[in-house]
């Protein structure tokens, strides 16, 4: 698993995420583009994305711990993370529709809720 940076990208080689820069300082990530992140939060985030989409990671208790981690540094919870990864890969395939775009994060205290209220520590 490698990630490739540029000035503006970040890239995975496994998956097709990617994070771009948006500020002298933020990034976006495909697959959670209301969250503006640090370089260090959005390779996290990729890195996350690496282990949940290689099948050889399911039962590994480690690999799993550190994928809780990376989503940690990004600010969301694992399952957060699972959903929305799925939704990325789910409108790519065109299986999704309009609601690939998912619930929109709300930010609150270091706190985050989506607009439906699900999986998210309130």
């Amino acid at each position: 698993m490698v990630i490739r940076h540029t000035e503006d990208t970040i890239r995975s080689t496994v998956t097709p995420e990617w994070a771009e820069r948006v500020s002298d300082t933020g990034y976006r990530l495909s697959w959670l583009p209301e969250l503006v992140l640090t370089r260090r939060q959005a390779v996290a985030g990729l890195r996350m994305d690496e282990i949940l989409s290689d099948p050889a990671y399911v039962d590994d208790a480690v690999a799993i711990a550190r994928a809780r981690m990376y989503a940690h540094e990004v600010g969301i919870i694992l399952e957060q993370a699972i959903i929305r990864l799925f939704m990325s890969v789910s409108a790519r395939q065109g299986e999704a529709g309009d609601a690939a775009a998912g619930p929109a994060l709300h930010h609150s205290n270091n706190q985050f809720s989506t607009s439906r209220g699900d999986l998210a520590p309130a």
